[in-house]
């Protein structure tokens, strides 16, 4: 965050979208968790707006997109899998399953509020 904001211009605006941390992973989850995340600063909502204010960014506003995301990872796989013998025509059945794999986990980690969505307005101070 320290780094966006130096690539600001003075009272630059920052909007962006990301992931954090709802909630604990259990512990014999966390291996396939990490692998497909790779969640090396996933943070908190509460850490990330702290994060933020260190790196002298003004919050503006900062929107729980959970629910919402929730609902496209769900939808998103669904839709995935309807298309599957054109999908692995194209791209193979190796491909298709590890696409499942990492889409089905998503809307799961949603689900079980393992991880959030946000949307960030932030300006430089």
């Amino acid at each position: 965050l320290g780094k966006i904001a130096d690539a600001l211009e003075p009272t630059g605006v920052l909007w962006a979208e990301d992931l954090y941390a709802r909630g604990p992973v259990p512990g014999n989850e966390r291996a396939a968790f990490n692998a497909r995340l790779f969640p090396n600063s996933l943070v908190t909502i509460d850490e990330y707006r702290a994060g933020l204010h260190q790196a002298g960014l003004e919050i503006m506003e900062v929107e729980d997109m959970s629910q919402d995301w929730g609902h496209f990872t769900e939808t998103r796989t669904a839709a995935f899998r309807a298309d599957r013998a054109a999908f692995e025509h194209r791209h193979g059945s190796a491909t298709f399953e590890a696409l499942d794999r990492f889409y089905d986990g998503m809307a799961s980690d949603f689900a079980r509020s393992f991880v959030g969505g946000l949307r960030i307005l932030a300006r430089k101070d």
